[in-house]
């Protein structure tokens, strides 16, 4: 490594930390959005990993014409996290900031930062991201990823930190390493060395965010993002980049225990695994790829025998649904032999809460397009005779410790059931698609669609008449009594301080952010089993009132029409 550069700034406060490899396209607009910066105080270090384009040379202009700007040449292609752990060897400033070469840097991001770490007294400050894709669409990157709270930024204390990061409680803090300003010594201290491959972030990150002690989130934007084919992240997974991946995972394993964060070690596990199943389903992947990375899981990852959470909202069943999706899309959905590897790595915990949500969403989808035909009837009937099979004629419910895992002969039987489960609810989506005309050819029915979706439109942009239909809607659900304003308060605290009428916020805005407007009725599920209910634009709890609880759907994934209405039993 070589490192070359006339008239260094003397005492810089932040080094930007910039690696490239073949970034002509994109090298000369990345670094100039940090040059242009009304940030003076700073140094560049374009890390130059053994480029063949045009780039080194665009990064030796920039030199030149730039005292701020340092050339590090590597001897040989090591990657973006060798690149990093060379510029933060050869960094001078006060604290780091690392940027990708086709990323740009927003006007103001760094003194916003640096003063935040002052006023804060902290190691890290984490800025928001936009991203802008091929096309040119920019979108909010990270409010994608917090649901949308407001609480999803502040200070916090490294336990926080470390839950965020791993989404315990669908809670959320970035996962990447650039964006961030992270003071230089307490990097150094911590021992952290990005290793080499793909998604190095992942075995540093979070024990950067251990180490830190505290460290405040910003909602503030600091870098627009760009998606490109060709990126790292996007390029598809080959059977290398899976023992890669395994490497990744050694790393993070042993600084589990190093960084004191054994009481996490399933979390870690869970993460890894969905993130890995992600990465796979993104474009399809080969059955030997496929294959390699159950067996990683298996091995490495194994989730099997070790306690899940009892509640719905944390107990990881979403794994085997990213599973099937990602059977899907490799063409292998029809892998009995594949599909019980996997299921067996993850555990019967998992294995139960999935096939408890698979029964209800076809329950759902059964109600709710109404299909009465002769097959659907004996398929339903099927599926309650393998499930009676399991479990001595009981559904799985709440009591899930009844199924007695421990049998194997019980436990292949589930895995049928998951799998059959899985067949008969792609199938009745399908023909809801086909029920609905999503799926037929342009006709006279589609023409109908379209201009009812036209008219709903034109209506909705009228005033008058919008002022009208939510007057109704709002009318219909204060005689319910089933919107409580103190739980509505008490539970969204962004609403804190608030003076307008709380029930006509959740019906203009909170009802199709999934906000609940009781205890008892879980807005965001409701809105996801129904999803015709969010694209008409109707708020779930009219909907429910209106038509749902007719037709017999549930208004929560715990609780039946029946049982919800106990609940509001003579004004309860």
């Amino acid at each position: 490594m070589s490192t070359s550069g006339a008239n260094p700034v003397d005492n810089p406060a932040i080094s930007v930390i910039m690696p490239f490899y073949n970034a002509e396209g994109y090298l000369e607009e990345a670094a100039g959005s940090v040059l242009e910066h009304d940030f003076e105080k700073l140094e560049l270090l374009l890390v130059d990993d053994v480029s063949t384009d045009r780039s080194p040379e665009i990064a030796r202009n920039l030199q030149q014409l730039d005292p701020r700007v340092r050339v590090i040449t590597h001897g040989t292609n090591q990657g973006a996290g060798p690149s990093r752990n060379s510029g933060v060897e050869a960094a001078r400033g006060r604290y780091i900031f690392f940027l990708d070469s086709d990323d740009l840097l927003k006007q103001g991001a760094l003194r916003l930062l640096l003063d935040t770490a002052d006023r804060e007294a902290v190691g890290v400050v984490i800025g928001s991201c936009e991203e802008i894709d091929e096309a040119g669409v920019v979108s909010d990157h990270d409010r994608n990823f917090d649901h949308g709270e407001e609480d999803a930024f502040g200070l916090f204390d490294s336990d926080e930190a470390v839950r965020r990061w791993l989404g315990i409680d669908w809670l959320f803090l970035p996962v990447r390493p650039w964006g961030m300003l992270i003071d230089l010594d307490l990097f150094r201290c911590s021992g952290l060395q990005f290793p080499p491959g793909e998604y190095e972030d992942l075995s540093v990150i979070p024990f950067l965010y251990k180490f830190a002690s505290r460290l405040v989130y910003l909602p503030d934007i600091v870098v627009t993002y760009r998606i490109r084919k060709g990126s790292v992240t996007q390029s598809p997974l080959i059977l290398e980049k899976v023992h890669r991946y395994e490497r990744i995972w050694e790393d993070t394993s042993s600084r589990i225990s190093e960084f004191g964060l054994e009481s996490y070690r399933s979390e870690f596990k869970i993460f890894h695994i969905g993130h890995l199943f992600w990465i796979l389903g993104r474009d399809g992947s080969r059955r030997e790829i496929l294959e390699a990375a159950a067996d990683l899981i298996s091995r490495r990852m194994n989730l099997a025998g070790e306690r899940m959470a009892r509640e719905e909202k944390r107990n990881p069943s979403y794994l085997l649904e990213d599973a099937w999706k990602m059977l899907e899309s490799s063409g292998e959905a029809g892998n009995e032999i594949l599909w019980e590897r996997i299921t067996a790595a993850l555990g019967d915990d998992i294995l139960c809460w999935f096939i408890r949500k698979r029964y209800m969403e076809t329950a759902i989808l059964i109600g709710r397009f109404q299909m009465n035909k002769e097959e659907n009837r004996d398929d339903l009937a099927g599926m309650k005779e393998k499930l009676s099979e399991v479990d001595s004629g009981k559904v799985p419910g709440d009591d899930l410790e009844s199924l007695k895992l421990e049998n194997e002969r019980l436990r292949k039987r589930l895995v049928e059931v998951s799998f059959y489960l899985n067949e008969l609810l792609t199938s009745m989506e399908k023909r809801a698609e086909v029920s609905e005309g999503r799926t037929l050819e342009p006709g006279p029915l589609t023409r109908r669609m379209r201009l009812a979706r036209n008219f709903r439109q034109v209506v909705h942009r009228i005033p008058v008449l919008r002022s009208l239909v939510e007057r109704r809607v709002i009318s219909r659900i204060r005689e319910s009594g089933q919107f409580s304003p103190d739980y509505y308060r008490e539970t969204y605290r962004d609403l804190d301080g608030y003076q307008g009428d709380l029930l006509v916020h959740f019906v203009r805005y909170g009802g199709l952010e999934g906000r609940a407007p009781n205890p008892y009725f879980d807005s965001k599920w409701y809105l996801n089993a129904n999803p015709g209910v969010k694209k008409k634009g109707v708020n779930p709890l009219y909907h429910y009132l209106k038509i749902g609880a007719e037709a017999g759907l549930w208004p929560s994934p715990d609780y039946s029409p029946e049982e919800y209405a106990e609940f509001f039993v003579d004004g309860k």
